[in-house]
């Protein structure tokens, strides 16, 4: 994937100090961001973000998206290259660029789905960038590779639930026909006693009497 595109302007002195605060600051940030500071380019493009001078805004605006993605900050990197293509004034060329670098950031964060939707809007307006359309590739092999593996997950989650509720079933059946077995023994068990009672009160009955014999004198 390619490095970021990086905006660096030729500074001119103006007259206004408002101005050159905020120009001091953007020049300051360029420096750090070229020497590989990324942190101290981090703090001069939100000083000169803070000047609020609106040429150097933008460009404080896209530079710090850049350097919060050498930082490895891609979420927060995604925010300003989001900002800055929604500012008015922007050329398409420009929007191209930040779209661009924003595929990458959402690209870094595995989010395949916002960055092919930004390489796409940066292809819209610069048809003509072969390495947009080469990241815009990758982005969608990887995309569907993402989709599969959730779908197969899914699936597996889906027969891990249903092998659960089988056991379940199974389980919930199993102690049905232990109840019913136990149930029946029972029955059978008090038919066995009522039959044997019956037989000995039958037996009893049947059972001849003693007598007593006396002589007859």
């Amino acid at each position: 994937m390619r490095k970021l595109i990086f905006i660096i302007s030729l500074m001119t002195i103006s007259v206004v100090s408002y101005s050159q605060s905020s120009r001091a600051y953007a020049r300051q940030g360029n420096g750090a961001y070229e020497k590989g500071k990324m942190d101290e380019a981090d703090l001069y493009y939100r000083k000169s973000l803070e000047a609020k001078d609106n040429d150097k805004v933008n460009e404080a605006l896209y530079n710090l998206g850049n350097a919060l993605y050498k930082k490895e900050d891609y979420e927060h990197a995604a925010t300003q290259f989001e900002n800055y293509v929604n500012i008015e004034g922007v050329s398409d060329a420009q929007k191209a660029q930040a779209y661009h670098n924003l595929g990458n950031a959402y690209y870094k964060q595995q989010n395949y789905g916002k960055s092919v939707e930004a390489y796409k809007k940066s292809l819209k307006l610069n048809s003509t960038d072969d390495e947009t359309r080469y990241n815009l590739a990758k982005a969608q092999r990887m995309l569907i590779q993402q989709q599969q593996q959730q779908q197969q997950q899914q699936n597996q989650n889906q027969n891990q639930n249903q092998n659960q509720n089988q056991q379940q079933e199974q389980q919930q059946q199993q102690e049905q026909k232990d109840q019913i077995s136990d149930e029946t023994m029972e029955q059978i068990m008090n038919a066995i006693s009522q039959e044997d009672e019956q037989v000995r009160e039958k037996a009893q009955q049947n059972k001849p009497q003693k007598k007593n014999l006396e002589k007859d004198w």
